[in-house]
């Protein structure tokens, strides 16, 4: 007969703005998953992510008992974060607010609506400027440099 049980990452990081705080998600599981397995202590963060994205349940066995371990909240975090660091809806530029009675809001200092052509644009994508900015890129670019 093995043990088995189930654990949950809590972190203590709510939200997601800057990479250096994405980067700080992903040292924290690696120190996390260390005290159970000393073998991830040496592990990339890249190793780390990858491990966060799988679709399964991380899996260690110790003393006779097998951890399987869930990432479910950090991927969720992770994942907006690469959404939000691809285009105006988060972009660290938007000064803006949802007013009740219309939906304008301040993207790169203009005032526009989330259907004009300039949003749309760049909505999903970004653009040049938010992609040469520092601090707010996707995490496959963080994590090659």
């Amino acid at each position: 007969m093995t043990l088995e049980t189930q654990v949950r990452h809590h972190s203590k990081i709510g939200y997601i703005f800057h990479e250096e705080v994405a980067l700080d998600l992903l040292k924290e599981i690696r120190t996390d998953i260390s005290k159970i397995n000393l073998k991830y202590k040496k592990a990339s963060l890249n190793e780390i992510l990858k491990i966060v994205n799988s679709e399964f349940d991380l899996r260690i066995s110790k003393n006779g008992v097998e951890l399987r371990v869930n990432f479910d909240s950090a991927k969720r975090l992770l994942t907006d974060y690469n959404k939000s660091a691809m285009g105006c809806y988060h972009c660290i530029h938007r000064e803006g607010f949802k007013p009740v009675q219309d939906d304008t809001a301040r993207y790169c200092s203009t005032d526009e609506n989330p259907d004009s052509p300039k949003i749309k644009k760049y909505g999903e994508n970004g653009c040049e400027r938010q992609k040469a900015e520092k601090g707010h890129r996707p995490l496959f670019e963080i994590l090659k440099d």
